[in-house]
């Protein structure tokens, strides 16, 4: 299961913004009670206007917070950037971050209900002794060790598949210049071609073009 949080925010900066030279993006995230809650951090460097030499460095804390659904297992929960664009206008910057939560959900016991009891009838003063009725033996089923083995291998390695809790992604914009090839970005940024092709799938490689460009970290 997944869901989508949406998040918009306008930035007003200190000076107009003539050009955008590099945008970062990372978050940062914890379940505190029923509440998603955390920051994304937006950081990078901009010039004032587009004849401007110089360059001015920006970085803001977004703070999100996010009740969630109590169907949803808290401790299974998964979170990555699944869009994240930006527009300028004058003195503004506008962001706009799509989030997906991976989830599982809470499968509750069903209720079984307590046996109907019958009052009990006051005793007789006259027992009378029945003989006992044979009950036939059913036959003992063997467990299968051998699916019970492999559904604790298979659990294993469901635990083992899941990620670390010291690892997050940063998120890089960058704009293609002429000197750009797949190759030098992705040893610019010390990630992978499949990486950066699966993260902007549709997108051209052409000059002035945006990509995002995924990085692994550890903390």
């Amino acid at each position: 299961m997944f869901k989508i949080i949406n998040y918009e925010k306008d930035i007003i900066f200190k000076t107009k913004i003539g050009e955008i030279c590099s945008i970062s993006l990372e978050q940062d995230f914890n379940v505190e009670d029923n509440i998603f809650k955390g920051s994304f951090n937006l950081s990078g460097e901009y010039k004032p206007n587009n004849l401007s030499v110089n360059k001015e460095t920006f970085n803001y804390d977004l703070p999100l917070e996010y009740e969630l659904d109590d169907k949803i297992d808290k401790e299974s929960i998964i979170y990555e950037i699944d869009n994240f664009e930006y527009n300028t206008v004058d003195d503004v910057l506008s962001v706009y971050i799509d989030l997906r939560l991976n989830y599982e959900e809470i499968k509750k016991e069903p209720i079984i209900p307590e046996p109907f009891k019958l009052e009990e009838e006051p005793e007789s003063k006259d027992i009378i002794e029945l003989e006992p009725i044979p009950i036939e033996e059913k036959p003992v089923i063997e467990e299968n060790i051998e699916e019970d083995r492999l559904n604790k291998e298979e659990q294993e390695a469901i635990i083992d598949s899941t990620p670390k809790e010291d690892t997050y992604i940063v998120y890089h914009i960058h704009k293609i210049t002429e000197m750009d090839t797949l190759e030098s970005i992705a040893k610019e940024y010390n990630t992978s071609v499949d990486m950066i092709k699966e993260y902007n799938e549709g997108e051209s490689f052409e000059i002035n073009n945006k990509l995002i460009i995924p990085c692994k970290k550890n903390e």
